[in-house]
């Protein structure tokens, strides 16, 4: 593969030939890939816009990593593992966060390094929508916890199945926080549109 003068890469030159005028991106962008985007961003010299056509990767997502990288370092880059599972306290911490402080998705998902600002936008609608079943449950591959009756559990079991009721009840506490504050507030629109 040819270089540029200086020997450094420009996104073009990890791209495919041009196809019918089409550049098309090998592949996912590993982690030293997404860095020189980001710098190069960094520059100045270049836009979201012009170093989407150049590599072929929408432009959000290059505005995603800039702001990971400016939030997060390097390691926000990385690959990331396919399935990642986060505790329902995780979950909690980021829709409380998005509601108190009124963050976009975008930034709320930056703050808690997310790969995407849509699971912050699916949690939320989980709890508000009342899919709370979808909220709790792991995603599918993950092993089922074992209903064991307390008598035939160790010390380790019994306590992580305390702690786990506890996330539970804590979560549950909030959800119907959510709920009444949605109701209070449903009232409230409800109430200046009759006396309008």
């Amino acid at each position: 593969m040819e270089t540029p003068a200086g020997g450094e890469l420009t996104p073009i030159y990890w791209t495919l030939p041009s196809i019918g005028g089409l550049i098309m991106a090998v592949g996912k962008l590993t982690e030293k890939e997404k860095l020189k985007v980001v710098k190069q961003y960094l520059t100045g010299l270049f836009s979201y816009a012009d170093l989407s056509r150049q590599i072929g990767v929408d432009k959000r997502a290059i505005r995603l990593w800039v702001a990971l990288y400016k939030r997060h370092g390097r390691k926000a880059l990385a690959p990331r593992k396919s399935c990642v599972v986060y505790d329902l306290s995780f979950k909690m911490n980021v829709i409380n966060y998005h509601r108190r402080t009124q963050s976009s998705y975008f930034k709320t998902a930056v703050e808690f390094n997310l790969a995407s600002p849509s699971t912050v936008q699916r949690w939320e609608e989980q709890v508000l929508f009342k899919d709370v079943e979808a909220f709790l449950k792991p995603k599918k591959g993950r092993p089922p916890m074992i209903n064991k009756k307390p008598e035939d559990m160790n010390q380790k079991e019994l306590q992580d199945e305390l702690k786990y009721l506890r996330m539970e009840n804590a979560y549950l506490k909030k959800l119907e926080a959510l709920v009444q504050e949605k109701k209070t507030l449903q009232k409230q629109t409800g109430q200046k549109r009759s006396k309008n």
